[in-house]
């Protein structure tokens, strides 16, 4: 498990926990985040977790990504099988969604809580799917457990995961598939005007009810631009409003 944290030093701190893009990993969600954090009025505590699979090769990374860093280790939350000229998945494996869903619930209870999730591409989709999860009660969650309150989510791709997802929780108690009841912890959700899988952010809005959209003009990436940074400093001052 590796982690790494950056914190500001204004105002009142807010813990949240990152799940890089898939095919990615922590230091590059450092990276990727370093502009928009560094522009907020906010005491921001950045928690970087890397996903448990590895990149064994035969896994879709994209090409700008293996270019832009060359000697690095890439991961994913769970394995995903990729039309790699779509660049769409096409398979999901509920034995591997409950492996990096239990990931993040182990790692969460290792800690102090956080306040929120933040997360993108497939770190935004398993984001999703661990809160509803806990909506549901599909998860082993011991007493006393504080669950995020909030999730910012940059470009989550809904192609129909919830039903392997559902899958990989069974649940005889709560046997509806997840997201029968959209998720009702408040969401930011941003999505790229020129992203390739903008319609599949777009349809993962309809899995959150309690929800705000920030649009930005360019395409699959967590971008440096100012309306977005807007959006987050006014979801994240309403939402540490009700820390506590």
């Amino acid at each position: 498990m590796s982690l790494s944290t950056f914190i500001r030093s204004r105002g009142e701190k807010i813990r949240l926990l990152a799940l890089h893009g898939g095919g990615t990993n922590s230091k590059i969600f450092d990276f990727q985040l370093r502009s928009i954090v560094n522009s907020l009025d906010r005491d921001i505590e950045l928690i970087f977790l890397d996903g448990p699979v590895v990149d064994d090769g035969t896994m879709y990374v994209d090409p700008t990504v293996r270019r832009a860093f060359p000697d690095s280790e890439f991961r994913f939350w769970f394995r995903v099988e990729v039309d790699k000229i779509a660049r769409k998945p096409t398979r999901y494996f509920p034995e591997d969604i409950r492996t990096g869903v239990s990931y993040i619930l182990d790692y969460l209870k290792s800690v102090p809580p956080v306040d929120g999730l933040i997360g993108f591409s497939q770190g935004a989709n398993a984001a999703l799917m661990f809160l509803a999860l806990v909506e549901m009660h599909r998860l082993p969650i011991p007493p006393g457990f504080l669950a995020p309150r909030f999730v910012v989510l940059f470009s989550p791709t809904y192609f129909g995961w919830a039903d392997a997802a559902t899958q990989a929780f069974p649940s005889t108690k709560c046997p509806s598939p997840l997201f029968t009841k959209p998720l009702s912890t408040p969401a930011l959700i941003i999505i790229g005007e020129a992203d390739h899988t903008r319609e599949y952010s777009e349809n993962a809005t309809t899995l959150c009810s309690s929800r705000q959209i920030a649009y930005h003009p360019k395409g699959h990436q967590v971008p440096k631009d100012n309306g977005v940074c807007e959006a987050l400093q006014v979801f994240l001052d309403e939402h540490s409003a009700t820390k506590g």
